[in-house]
């Protein structure tokens, strides 16, 4: 009795530590002796400096990341922590095989569906992942159990023709899970809001679906259609000039039945047209009254064209502009039935149908919305007619979709020459007056539990990239955000605008859609609260 005693406590003891053995975590790749020994490139080398990133390296870089384990990690580009236009290329590690029920690795950057990382299990990638916009490093990873003692190998690919980012480090097998995307907005870091946050972003319509021409999704527009239907209205630029501003405008059209899936190309809904004297057709927001789609988009005006130091209307030779030229800028509306035949209906000016007010010295990303029995648009402006005065949030509000009423603000810019907001706001910069990609633009403004809450941004001009991120400010009034003190994680990361917008699902679930010109197409993700 005593001799099976023994046997079995010695069995329990053995598979215990079999148990314990097989919990431990295996680090396959963690890049700490500063190369890429039996990796294997396919195509150019991508890599900061053609190899694993030191932590020396980045002591000097404006935007160095956080988030990597050790002294190394890779990183694409050539400029030093900045995205950039980086070599095809293909990065595959040596075989291993998968003895966890997780993948689990360290990773950040922007978003494209050529900049990825993807695990290849007997010759077919069976997952992969993307930077979410993330641009410190962050625990992410895959349930791989259904592949357990399968061959693999992993793979970093860029292949996006315009400027990304990737950051990856640490890549292990585990037992333990990464983070759940519920759990992302609850984890606090230099760069995440606490109080929202994405889920994992899937790309919806890329570029590569608008057979019209040679096109980049730059803003887009999602709204749910008097025909039980999503419908995507997004403006493109030409991938062969996609840095000139000036170019006429088209909007796209999609449509799908899912928010999140199943999206087809319907072709060119709306082109600017210089007999309504349109010179171009940006911001397209689309909004659905009765059986009519309404867009709202600015249509003609002077663009900005850079800027640097020097006297207001002195020539910049880079730009092919004046220091300070810009507007003003005319807000136009036209309505359709189906989202695909478009009629101006804007009646401020009897030689541009389809324009409802001018604005100097600019009137940017239109957002509209009812509030009680009317309409209120939201949009980048100023307070005087300068660019270099304060920027703001303006608005306007009319019952009938076409008339609107004069402008007034709800959201003025801070000032760095007052001590409390400079205290606020910390290291950061105000958009005005006039740094570079800086408008004070992209507002949203929603009600939840029973307080209403405005995202606007920039956080400053010196994001890494240059499409904006936004402040969240939270109030009892729609009208009036101007207490900057009601601003909350002023200096966290909601999501990098393009044009995105939060947007709820008719089963009230929330969304986010992101996009812009380097974005590959339209990105929507969950989006979570912690409020």
């Amino acid at each position: 009795m005593n001799q099976f005693l023994l046997i079995v406590c010695l069995f329990f003891v053995s598979s215990a530590n079999v148990i314990f053995a097989q919990s431990k975590d295996v680090v396959l790749f963690d890049f700490e002796e500063g190369e890429l020994s039996q990796w294997v490139w396919r195509g150019d080398n991508f890599l900061v400096s053609g190899h694993p990133v030191h932590v020396d390296d980045i002591a000097g870089w404006a935007r160095g990341p956080v988030g990597f384990i050790g002294n190394y990690y890779l990183e694409t580009g050539h400029n030093e922590g900045r995205h950039t236009n980086n070599p095809k290329g293909l990065l595959v590690s040596p075989k291993f095989k998968i003895t966890r029920d997780y993948l689990n690795f360290y990773l950040a950057g922007e978003l494209h569906p050529n900049v990825r990382v993807y695990l290849e299990v007997e010759g077919q990638i069976v997952k992969e992942a993307f930077g979410n916009n993330f641009y410190d490093l962050f625990l992410r990873g895959w349930n791989v159990k259904k592949y357990y003692n399968k061959e693999a190998r992993f793979a970093v690919e860029v292949n996006s023709n315009t400027r990304s980012l990737l950051r990856l480090d640490h890549i292990f097998l585990s037992d333990i899970a990464p983070p759940d995307h519920n759990d992302w907005v609850t984890i606090e870091d230099r760069e995440r809001s606490s109080i929202a946050a994405p889920g994992e972003f899937e790309i919806i319509v890329s570029n590569d679906q608008l057979t019209d021409g040679d096109w980049l999704i730059e803003r887009a527009s999602i709204v749910y259609g008097p025909d039980n239907k999503w419908h995507l209205f997004g403006q493109v630029l030409e991938a062969s000039n996609v840095w000139e501003v000036r170019q006429p405008g088209k909007i796209i059209h999609a449509v799908s039945d899912s928010l999140t899936q199943g999206w087809t190309y319907s072709g060119v809904a709306m082109a600017a047209d210089e007999k309504f004297g349109e010179s171009f057709l940006i911001d397209p927001y689309v909004v659905v009254e009765g059986n009519y789609f309404y867009m709202f988009y600015v249509g003609s005006g002077q663009l900005w064209s850079g800027w640097y130091e020097g006297p207001e209307g002195s020539v910049n030779p880079w730009h092919l502009g004046n220091s300070g030229d810009f507007g003003p800028n005319s807000m136009f509306v036209a309505r359709s039935l189906d989202g695909q035949s478009w009629e101006r209906v804007g009646t401020a000016d009897s030689r541009r149908p389809g324009r409802i007010f001018t604005e100097k010295p600019f009137g940017l990303t239109p957002y509209v919305r009812r509030i009680n029995d009317e309409w209120i648009m939201y949009y980048a402006s100023a307070t005087d007619e300068t660019v270099f005065s304060k920027h703001s949030i303006g608005y306007r509000s009319s019952t009938d979709l076409i008339n609107w009423s004069k402008r007034k603000h709800a959201l003025i810019d801070w000032s760095e020459s007052d001590e409390l907001e400079s205290k606020l706001f910390g290291r950061h910069k105000p958009a005005s007056p006039w740094p570079e990609h800086s408008f004070f633009t992209n507002p949203v403004v929603f009600e939840r539990n029973g307080l209403w809450h405005m995202w606007a941004g920039p956080i400053d001009n010196s994001n890494l990239s240059r499409y904006h991120c936004l402040r969240i400010y939270i109030g009892n009034d729609p009208f009036n955000f101007e207490d900057h003190s009601t601003a909350k994680n002023v200096n966290k990361r909601v999501f990098v605008d393009g044009g995105g917008k939060p947007i709820q699902d008719q089963q009230g679930n929330w969304y986010i859609y992101h996009t812009n010109s380097m974005s590959g197409g339209v990105w929507v993700a969950p989006l979570f609260w912690n409020d």
